[in-house]
């Protein structure tokens, strides 16, 4: 069970029971919206600017769909999560279930991305996003880039 400061689960307007079912779920897009909402709870949009985005590339889609989507710059393998760090600086989050893989598009996004500078972590929890994002919000320039386990 996963215990959270009390004050976040209240800024969240969730039940201390409520929070704990939405985290402990193990499905990949459960503890992305947990990490989501903490963000915007803790982060709040200066004049309503993004400052996280989900690029949804993901899901069943029919074949015109799936077409169109390519077309428009859909690729398989992009992260999850684009983070907007301070000082200009980007952030890419791939969120996984505590026993999701990491697919062949996804490392050659993650090798692409670290490789051209960016900030890139694979995070299976809430607590994993948390400690991501505020340890991307503290550094300097100079960066250590979160590996997948």
């Amino acid at each position: 069970m996963i215990r959270f400061n009390p004050v976040i689960i209240k800024k969240m307007r969730l039940s201390e029971d409520t929070f704990e079912r939405f985290v402990d779920s193990r499905s990949e897009d459960v503890i992305q919206r947990a990490c989501v909402a903490w963000f915007e709870r803790t982060h709040p949009g200066v004049q309503g600017r993004l400052k996280v985005h989900h690029s949804p590339n993901g899901g069943a889609r029919d074949i015109r769909e799936g077409v169109k989507f390519k077309r428009m710059g859909v690729r398989a393998g992009f992260p999850d999560l684009i983070v907007f760090l301070p000082r200009g600086r980007i952030g890419f989050i791939e969120m996984k279930s505590a026993d999701g893989k990491l697919s062949p598009a996804q490392k050659d996004y993650r090798d692409f991305l670290i490789a051209a500078g960016h900030r890139w972590a694979c995070c299976r929890s809430l607590d994993e996003f948390i400690n991501t994002v505020t340890n991307w919000e503290r550094e300097k320039d100079d960066f250590q880039e979160k590996e997948e386990r």
